[in-house]
C-alpha cells in the first residue's frame, strides 16, 4: 500500500487497520466503544432481571491476537470494571472462530462457575455457541448474553431471549463509504483521514424498526 501511496494511487483502507498512516484515509467501527456498548447493554439486561451485579461473566473470544477483537474485549472490560465493580470477568476463552468450540467453553464455565450471571462473545461465531449453551441448558432469563455482529441463528436467539443484545456494524455503509472515498480522493475533494462508522445496539424491543433491519441483514440494503 505504501508503494502504491508513492505512486500516487488513491488508498482507502476499511474495518481493519494496517500498520502504516501512509493511507488516505481508515473507515471503521471504533471497536472499544462498541465493547463499551456491550458492556452497558449485559448490565441493563441484568438490572431488568432483578440479577445483582455481583458473580461472574464469562468472555468468549474468536481468536487471540486479531487487533478488533482485542479492542472489543478491552472495551467491554473497562466499561464493566466502571458499571459493576463488583462483577468478575473470567479469563478470556479463545475458541478458534469455531461454534462448536464456542459452546464448549461456554458450557465448561458455565458448570465451573455456578454464581456466573453473564457472557460477552466478540463475534457472531462465539455469539452462536453463547446462545446454544444457554438454550441447552434452558437459562434464558437467568443468564444474560450479549454478543458482537450478526447471523441468522444471532437474530432467533435474540428473538428467543438467549441473547439480550447484538452489537452491530456497519458493513455495508463502511463498502459504500469507502466507495466515496476513493472517488473523492481521485477527484482532489477532502476527506477524513479516519472515520468510526459506528455500533448499534439492537435487542428483542427495537429488531423490526427499518432501520435496525439492515444492520441485521446488509444484503437488504443493496435492494
Amino acid at each position: 500500500m505504501e508503494k502504491a501511496v508513492s505512486q500516487g494511487i488513491k488508498v482507502i483502507t476499511i474495518d481493519n487497520r494496517v500498520k502504516t498512516d501512509k493511507v488516505h484515509s481508515f473507515l471503521a467501527t471504533n471497536n472499544k466503544k462498541g465493547g463499551g456498548l456491550a458492556a452497558e447493554k449485559l448490565v441493563e439486561a441484568l438490572k431488568a432481571k432483578n440479577i445483582p451485579l455481583k458473580g461472574k461473566v464469562g468472555l468468549i473470544s474468536a481468536m487471540a491476537g486479531i487487533q478488533v477483537l482485542t479492542d472489543r474485549d478491552q472495551g467491554f472490560l473497562d466499561k464493566m470494571k466502571e458499571l459493576a465493580p463488583d462483577v468478575k470477568v473470567l479469563e478470556t476463552r479463545y475458541t478458534d472462530n469455531d461454534i462448536v468450540k464456542a459452546l464448549g467453553a461456554a458450557q465448561d464455565l458455565l458448570t465451573g462457575n455456578k454464581d456466573l450471571i453473564g457472557f460477552f462473545a466478540d463475534n457472531n461465531h462465539t455469539g452462536d455457541g453463547v446462545a446454544r449453551a444457554i438454550k441447552e441448558g434452558k437459562l434464558e432469563g437467568k443468564v444474560m448474553a450479549v454478543a458482537f455482529d450478526s447471523d441468522p441463528e444471532e437474530i432467533d436467539s435474540l428473538k428467543t431471549g438467549a441473547l439480550q443484545a447484538l452489537i452491530l456494524q456497519d458493513p455495508y455503509g463502511m463498502g459504500y463509504k469507502g466507495t466515496d472515498f476513493a472517488y473523492k480522493a481521485v477527484m482532489g475533494q477532502p476527506i477524513e483521514k479516519e472515520v468510526d462508522t459506528g455500533a448499534t445496539a439492537v435487542t428483542k424491543e427495537n429488531m423490526d424498526k427499518e432501520d435496525i433491519k439492515g444492520l441485521l441483514d446488509p444484503t437488504t440494503k443493496k435492494k
